[in-house]
């Protein structure tokens, strides 16, 4: 898994951003970075279907927790395929 989820790119911030177009270049790593998650949740869930309750727990435990770090707090936040409302 570590092949398909770990970016080994070593270059300086300033030569990695596209500043001409740093939302773009801002969403992609967004992107990226869910998709990693996804990755990560299916590969768990095909091991072992019984752990979907695990996880479920364990994203409302982070909401609980870190719940105030959102930008807007009135947004749901989305984990994976789930939706976690405040």
């Amino acid at each position: 898994m570590e092949e398909k989820t770990v970016n080994k790119e070593l270059r300086p911030l300033n030569e990695l951003i596209d500043v001409m177009n740093i939302h773009g270049w801002l969403q992609e790593r967004v992107q990226d970075a869910e998709a990693h998650y996804a990755l990560l949740v299916t590969s768990i869930l095909a091991e072992n279907p019984e752990r979907l309750s695990d996880l479920e727990k364990i994203a409302f435990q982070f909401r609980e927790k870190r719940g105030h770090l959102l930008l807007n707090p009135m947004q749901p936040m989305l984990i994976g395929r789930w939706t976690i409302l405040s």
